[in-house]
């Protein structure tokens, strides 16, 4: 039973307990309840502030006779009743700072959510920090609608699912000469859309809307660089007394652009005059805003392919024979053999790495880097020791394992010849190149045309095979570009053949005129997806391709441009063409 005392007033100190009051507690017109040890009131009521005791109404009727009682407040979006009327969460709740592209927010299931958007903006996902984080109108999977996606050869335009176009821009490079392809590069940043375009110029032109100089009577090398929407940044043009080709490039984290190329006669770069009477080599850096900043000549090899380490230095790779000069470094075999060369930024030479077999020769034909390594593709027709392999017999084409300090890893035999392609996303490894008879890879066979085939080969990156695809057979010869793969292990390569009738994965196309490049894909695993032609006149397979998500740019040169949803532009004699080809 609870025991209750009334104490009027002060009780002192040292109050006796038979008074009905314990020491120390003053209650005034409240009650003592001496099993609680606390003061409360009669029977019947109950405490409102200022410590008086009043009648219960409806706000305290969820609370018992003595206990604590509901002090009112602001309501918050929390499952309570806050503002004690026996609601809760209602009324107008504040749940803070608008989330972006948010107009209203409310709360409902005890947490603040989105309750309206700006126009044709959505909360898909129901999450408040994010805001409206879907526009209708362009999200191919809300499009129009959350959760209402387009198929995969659609996109969304104007909350409506619309079929695909290919192109998404381009930039043409011309004059009124004859153009050639060299090499594309991208900005290793994701959130930088800086892409650069080298080839060789017939005579004065233009890259987009910036006129390039040429040289009167010879050609020119040039590079240019698009940004944003293919909108051009710059352009240069590199000439020499008996003429200049650029043929490779790499952008580096700051922006820095290096170009390889040749030139015949004299060269001035930078303030550095170069002088040949034979074709040399040049390796060339510009600033992310064009200005020149360094050249080194190249003497006894032509580099095959060009990169950026994850140190920040430019990697250089190809073949040589017997001796070979890089700006100040000279580096010997005893016959033909690949090399790996490291530039720092600054232009000062690393390191060289040979691949020299003792007999039969050696060729290093691409190069690709990771955040730890620097991964050569190439062939050794010899017995070799390289790093930690060793083969007594030649290995053929293989994988060159370098580390970013220009070390020798391993060699990694792929069984597959002539390859003119390497690209590497996470643990996948993707080769093209060209075939005759036939080739195996993981227990698939394929077989080539009289006139030679290309493929595209999949290999983890400890070598093994896991598939291969006849890419392209002609009637006269088929070739497949560097592949490059998205984010989601889809693999996309150009082909280009010669002759009547082109066979893509399994589908013929016609050549009208005797010549055709296509763009195809295929899924992770090797399956067609898709192919679209991009030209149909004199052209190549593009000469380099590089993905960012699922776009995926492409360049190449010709007569005509064939790209569905881009506008034809005005053409001139076998100009150069950076497109930009959205994903599927």
């Amino acid at each position: 039973m609870t025991r209750r005392h009334h104490c009027p007033g002060l009780v002192a100190a040292l109050l006796l307990v038979t008074s009905g009051c314990d020491p120390g507690y003053e209650c005034g017109e409240l009650e003592y309840d001496r099993d609680e040890g606390r003061c409360v009131c009669p029977d019947g009521l109950v405490l409102r502030d200022g410590g008086t005791c009043a009648p219960p109404d409806q706000s305290d009727a969820a609370v018992p006779d003595g206990g604590t009682p509901c002090v009112p407040g602001a309501e918050l979006c929390n499952g309570s009743d806050d503002d004690c009327d026996d609601r809760t969460d209602e009324g107008e709740i504040d749940c803070g700072e608008l989330p972006a592209g948010a107009l209203t927010t409310m709360c409902r299931a005890a947490r603040c959510e989105v309750a309206s958007c700006e126009p044709d903006l959505r909360d898909c996902d129901g999450e408040l920090d994010n805001g409206c984080e879907v526009d209708l109108r362009e999200s191919v999977a809300h499009c129009g609608a959350c959760d209402q996606a387009c198929d995969v050869d659609e996109t969304c335009r104007a909350s409506s699912c619309v079929a695909l176009p290919l192109g998404e821009w381009f930039v043409q490079a011309g004059s009124t000469g004859a153009e050639f392809i060299g090499d594309l590069a991208r900005h290793p940043d994701v959130e930088n859309d800086s892409t650069a375009l080298v080839g060789t110029l017939g005579a004065s032109g233009s890259f987009g809307t910036i006129a390039m100089t040429g040289s009167a009577g010879q050609p020119s090398a040039f590079v240019g660089v698009a940004g944003t929407g293919g909108a051009p940044r710059w352009a240069d043009t590199i000439r020499a007394s008996r003429g200049a080709n650029a043929r490779l490039v790499t952008i580096d984290g700051a922006g820095n652009v290096y170009v390889v190329g040749d030139y015949d006669g004299t060269l001035e770069f930078a303030g550095t005059t170069l002088t040949t009477s034979m074709r040399r080599g040049f390796l060339a850096s510009y600033s992310g805003l064009g200005a020149r900043r360094w050249i080194h000549e190249i003497r006894g090899t032509s580099p095959s392919d060009i990169a950026v380490a994850a140190t920040g230095d430019v990697v250089l790779a190809g073949t040589f024979v017997t001796s070979a000069t890089i700006g100040t470094r000279t580096f010997t075999s005893s016959g033909s053999a690949g090399y790996v060369a490291l530039v720092q930024a600054n232009d000062l030479i690393r390191t060289v790495l040979v691949i020299a077999p003792t007999s039969g020769g050696a060729s290093v034909a691409r190069v690709v880097t990771t955040t730890d390594s620097i991964f050569a593709l190439g062939s050794v027709g010899g017995p070799i020791t390289f790093g930690t392999s060793t083969f007594a017999a030649a290995p053929g084409t293989v994988l060159a394992r370098v580390g970013n300090d220009g070390a020798a890893g391993a060699l990694v035999p792929l069984g597959v010849p002539n390859p003119t392609g390497l690209a590497l996303g996470g643990d996948t490894m993707i080769v093209t190149g060209e075939f005759s008879g036939s080739l195996t890879v993981a227990g698939r066979t394929i077989e080539a045309t009289s006139f030679g085939s290309a493929y595209v080969a999949s290999f983890g990156t400890d070598g093994t095979g896991r598939w291969v695809v006849l890419a392209a057979t002609a009637s006269n010869r088929a070739s497949a570009g560097s592949p490059v793969i998205d984010d989601e292990g889809n693999v996309t390569f150009a082909v280009g053949g010669s002759g009547s009738t082109i066979t893509v994965l399994g589908q013929d196309f016609a050549a009208e005129r005797n010549r055709l490049t296509l763009l195809a894909s295929v899924t992770r695993d090797g399956a067609p997806r898709w192919i679209e032609s991009l030209v149909d006149s004199d052209a190549v397979a593009a000469a380099s391709a590089e993905a960012r998500g699922r776009d995926v740019v492409v360049a190449f040169h010709a007569n005509s441009l064939g790209v569905a949803g881009l506008d034809q532009p005005t053409l001139g004699y076998s100009d150069v063409y950076l497109v930009s080809l959205r994903g599927r």
